[in-house]
């Protein structure tokens, strides 16, 4: 009882706080919490709905509400018949959320989406469309790291253990039609690609080639078969065409990717990366120091590529 009238005396001060517009975001949420650690769960419902109210704008103040959100639902409806409305209408608490955060501040509300229901195919379907609107309102182009582009990379990779490669694959060409969301997203989606063939690779040279040495076994199962070849090769065009002027570390990338596939070589990633990058000088010191002086000697000699 007595937990219960500190806590309720407390919402009475705040709320009047909150009235007067006297509440900083970081009280709001030390505010929730404190009703969350006195049991005082519907308390700490209201202060996080009054939060959201105050600063509408703000991730953290939504973060705090989605946790408290996820454990209400967690712990009340676990096992009941209500369970899924329990979820759906964490769903909407969430899917606000995102409407109102800005994009580049909204990743930590994305990855407990995720969290979530990665595992769910209903709510993760509403999740795909709630990110493809979020990059058509962005409008541009992502950062190499982090943003929307960390997050298309999460949603792949959960459509593509939840669903299956064909329903990522569906997002991948769906994403490829609007603004680039960022560099995290084309990463996202050849690690997908080339670990599948890889583990199947993996399997069938374990059948056959059990007496080879260890190192040996392992460059051979990093060899892509054709079709995955040709996968991963169309996302790392894709990825140069929309950052390739710029980032440099995936060119790199695609040039170890290509000398660990023994074909073409990472010469011919060389020369393209020199031609399309603003300042070359850094790309070219990264590739004798990760790539090698072998290949660089190699290169050195090939012809131009366009």
């Amino acid at each position: 009882m007595a937990a219960a009238a500190c806590a309720q005396q407390l919402f009475r001060v705040l709320a009047k706080a909150h009235d007067a517009n006297a509440v900083g975001e970081e009280l709001y949420v030390n505010w929730v919490k404190l009703a969350q650690q006195l049991n005082q769960h519907k308390v700490a419902r209201k202060a996080a709905r009054l939060a959201c109210e105050a600063y509408p704008i703000s991730a953290a103040v939504w973060d705090a509400r989605v946790r408290l959100e996820a454990h209400t639902a967690q712990h009340k409806a676990a096992g009941s018949s209500r369970d899924s409305q329990q979820q759906q209408q964490l769903l909407a608490v969430i899917k606000q959320g995102l409407q109102k955060v800005p994009a580049a501040e909204a990743e930590p509300l994305w990855q407990q989406a995720f969290e979530l229901y990665s595992n769910s195919p209903v709510q993760l379907e509403e999740l795909q469309q709630l990110l493809l609107s979020a990059v058509t309102r962005a409008a541009v182009k992502g950062p190499f790291r982090g943003g929307l582009g960390a997050v298309a990379g999460r949603c792949l990779a959960a459509v593509w253990h939840t669903t299956g490669a064909a329903g990522a694959r569906q997002l991948w060409k769906r994403l490829l039609l609007l603004p680039p969301a960022g560099g995290d997203m084309f990463r996202s989606m050849i690690e997908l690609e080339t670990q599948k063939a890889a583990a199947s690779g993996k399997s069938k040279q374990q059948q056959q080639q059990q007496g080879l040495h260890e190192q040996q076994q392992v460059q051979e199962v990093s060899l892509l078969p054709v079709d995955a070849l040709k996968r991963a090769r169309a996302i790392y065009d894709a990825w140069a065409h929309a950052y390739g002027s710029d980032d440099v570390d995936l060119w790199v990338h695609y040039a170890l990717f290509e000398q660990g596939q023994r074909q073409l070589g990472p010469g011919r990633v060389y020369w393209r990366a020199v031609k399309a990058l603003q300042e070359p000088d850094e790309f070219i010191q990264l590739y004798r120091s990760k790539v090698g002086l072998i290949w660089w000697g190699a290169c050195q000699l090939a012809p131009s590529y366009p």
